[in-house]
């Protein structure tokens, strides 16, 4: 928000406007020309996506200002609306990092991958700041489902190309992760993902009743990789999913 072409006032109200709630803010823009590129002094979109499984919807608000964001209970708009129709799973909202300044691979290759997801999702695709996982890059997230995707087959929405699901742990992140891939769901679908030890998830799958038991474990490689551009190379951390049916 400090970074961003929001007056340097605002952006610190609304960082501390968020803080004490379970919120995640980021700056989105349509694909194309930035607005202070071509004079243009659009109205502001507010898009605010629920993710947590069970209370997944969008809602979309239009804005003359940022600052009418100040006045807003950010409680009242995480909860649910009888008026919200859940967003239907088939048309997804999908917002592409392109922030470069934590990271210039983002920017290009971010950037890129916007444009052609445009073209195919037409009014779908948004770009926006910081999501994380960097190191991935192209990297994006599928609203309201909160699952992450990254590397050069992001734009597929593959189960292969997933990162995960934001709402789970990276543990269960990959429990699910690897289930899905044995259960051969070529795009990824929310499974009830519950621990059953420190090492262990059980995973079941609603639409077919499947349970399974996932065991996730975490080694530290000693083959240094940068985390992103122009940052030292470093020892990471692997996680290993072992699925037994």
């Amino acid at each position: 928000m400090l970074e961003s072409h929001l007056d340097h006032d605002i952006g610190r109200l609304l960082a501390e406007w968020a803080e004490p709630h379970p919120v995640r803010l980021g700056l989105i823009r349509r694909p194309g020309r930035h607005a202070d590129l071509t004079g243009e002094l659009p109205r502001r979109t507010l898009l605010i996506a629920r993710v947590d499984p069970g209370h997944q919807w969008l809602r979309t608000e239009t804005l003359a200002d940022p600052r009418e964001l100040l006045d807003l209970d950010p409680t009242q708009l995480l909860a649910d609306d009888a008026n919200t129709p859940p967003h239907g799973a088939g048309s997804p909202l999908l917002a592409v990092c392109t922030n470069a300044k934590r990271d210039q691979c983002c920017a290009v290759r971010g950037r890129d991958l916007a444009h052609q997801l445009d073209a195919a999702h037409p009014g779908r695709v948004w770009e926006t700041s910081h999501l994380g996982g960097h190191r991935f890059s192209p990297t994006l997230v599928s609203l309201p489902s909160g699952y992450l995707y990254g590397g050069p087959d992001a734009g597929s929405l593959s189960t292969d190309a997933c990162r995960g699901r934001s709402t789970l742990t990276p543990p269960a992140q990959a429990a699910e992760l690897a289930a899905l891939r044995h259960l051969g769901y070529e795009h990824p679908e929310p499974l009830t993902v519950s621990a059953s030890d420190a090492s262990t998830w059980t995973v079941e799958d609603p639409a077919t009743n499947t349970q399974l038991t996932v065991s996730v474990s975490t080694t530290t490689v000693d083959e240094p990789r940068p985390e992103s551009c122009l940052k030292p190379a470093q020892s990471w951390e692997r996680m290993t999913a072992h699925v037994d049916p």
